[in-house]
């Protein structure tokens, strides 16, 4: 008998995503009408069309959850039917369209309205979505390039991860603000201690020198937990990491300036 999935295995998966990018998608609706028409249809009849053998096909089963994601496909009673959006798309490719199935997952979604106000999307896109997102480290690249594939191609992003001055324009959305937030200001600093001291329920506000006269702030939430510790330990990581590809020619030599502290 199958033992029942423990509690560490259900962490271990990621929130839900298509596992293809809207182009591709788009392409197997069109093949689906040519193959078995523009109707309803059982899961069976959907993977053969799309070259599996059945619809136990692990491959098949994903990426038929990939139509329904973007709204091209409706899933009821074990049925698939492609919809009107599908059909509208098919018949005339227009960007609004896109924009409209694009912003169907939930999680590109939920992307998409948190970083409109900055512009663009982080640069380090992958990590961001295991940080802030609920996709796990194993899937966070491919989630990123297939994100960033539909974006493009639905005209909301730029390659470079930057909103297009024209979706905020054919969508009617605020233009991103110029130049950085403002910072809110620093709370009082205790210097015996050497962080400054945080509004009671908000946390801490830690401040550590670094070399060169560079000063280093980061603020830890009141609800801070041992599962956080990990996260935290692994931005380190790859703050190091990027330092050294970086500078490959100037280490960061942390000796010297312990060495600098002593006198």
């Amino acid at each position: 008998m199958r033992e029942p999935h423990s509690e560490a295995s259900r962490k271990l998966r990621s929130r839900a995503y298509p596992v293809i990018a809207l182009p591709e998608c788009l392409e197997l609706v069109r093949r689906l009408n040519l193959e078995v028409g523009w109707g309803e249809r059982d899961r069976d009849t959907l993977a053969r069309a799309l070259g599996y053998a059945g619809g136990h096909s692990g491959v098949a089963a994903r990426k038929a959850a990939a139509l329904v994601h973007f709204g091209l496909m409706d899933l009821r009673n074990g049925m698939y039917s492609p919809t009107i959006l599908a059909g509208e798309i098919l018949e005339e490719k227009t960007e609004a369209l896109l924009r409209e199935a694009f912003l169907n997952p939930a999680l590109f979604r939920e992307i998409v309205l948190r970083y409109e106000p900055a512009g663009r999307v982080p640069r380090q896109l992958a990590l961001t979505l295991s940080l802030d997102h609920g996709i796990q480290e194993h899937a966070r690249n491919e989630v990123a390039q297939i994100f960033m594939t539909s974006a493009i191609y639905a005209g909301i992003l730029e390659s470079d991860g930057t909103f297009r001055s024209k979706y905020f324009e054919e969508t009617r959305r605020p233009l991103p603000l110029s130049g950085p937030l403002p910072e809110p200001d620093p709370p009082p600093r205790d210097p015996e201690i050497g962080f400054s001291m945080p509004a009671p329920g908000t946390g801490r506000t830690l401040r550590f020198p670094l070399t060169d006269q560079k000063e280093v702030t980061i603020h830890l939430p009141s609800r801070l937990n041992e599962h956080d510790i990990p996260l935290l330990r692994a931005q380190i990581d790859f703050l190091e990491l990027q330092v050294r590809q970086n500078r490959p020619d100037q280490p960061v030599r942390l000796d010297v300036y312990r060495s600098d502290r002593k006198r």
